[in-house]
């Protein structure tokens, strides 16, 4: 059978797609290098071709997964022609937790594998690549507001880094419960006022009036309770 040879592009996006199915079924700590290469019939000469490491095909996969999320979500918010800079700014929240929500699985394993001690300093890369691509769009909409008279802000890029660095503070124990695999009544009330007090400073932040945003709404956290309870039943199982 002749050797089926193909452009660097097409096969750096095989494994790409492979890595990201494989990592969504069986997820990262299951899925080895060899699992990789034998889905796509390649040699293991191949792979470190392309990437160095099974980390370092991770972050092609973040990285791909951001650009496409960048593309299908973010940016039709940021250009919608008819919507309010207040009104994107909830739009855009809400469809990125949604879209973590339909991607749970993949989230979760990622959280757990990223947060070991070892990958600190990968983990730490790729928040600084994620608030870097998104500051962009969130300072659009932020400037749009400050034309409309509704943010008050003289500088809306640096704001957008702000706001990026403070949306880490809600999902800092609802991390801790995933990574713990457990989580009690205390850790949801923390969650609650973690995610009521990102809320309002924001408002104060973007100088917006009060009560004016919802962006980590309280049915997204529950979205995420749900399905934190629900793979810990099948962890037991």
């Amino acid at each position: 059978m002749a050797r089926i040879v193909k452009e660097f592009d097409e096969r750096f996006d095989e494994f790409i797609e492979t890595a990201q199915t494989l990592f969504f079924n069986k997820g990262y700590e299951q899925t080895s290098v060899q699992d990789i290469i034998n889905h796509i019939g390649v040699a293991k000469g191949t792979f470190y071709h392309y990437f160095d490491s099974k980390s370092d095909l991770l972050e092609a996969v973040v990285k791909r997964n951001r650009e496409n999320l960048l593309e299908t979500v973010v940016s039709p918010i940021v250009n919608h022609a008819e919507w309010d800079a207040l009104t994107k700014f909830q739009k855009l929240f809400e469809q990125l937790n949604g879209w973590k929500l339909i991607n749970h699985s993949m989230i979760l394993d990622m959280v757990r594998m990223l947060y070991k001690d070892e990958n600190a300093l990968l983990r730490l890369k790729m928040v600084e690549e994620t608030r870097s691509r998104m500051a962009g769009p969130f300072a659009e909409i932020i400037e749009q507001g400050v034309t409309e008279g509704t943010f008050h802000v003289n500088f809306a890029y640096e704001t957008a880094e702000v706001i990026l660095r403070m949306c880490e503070m809600p999902s800092r124990t609802l991390i801790t419960a995933i990574l713990n695999g457990v989580y009690n009544d205390e850790d949801v009330n923390v969650m609650e006022r973690e995610v009521e007090v990102f809320n309002r400073s924001i408002e104060r932040v973007c100088g917006i009036a009060e009560n004016t945003v919802d962006l980590f709404q309280d049915a997204g956290l529950k979205g995420w309770l749900s399905l934190l309870e629900q793979n810990v039943v099948d962890q037991v199982r």
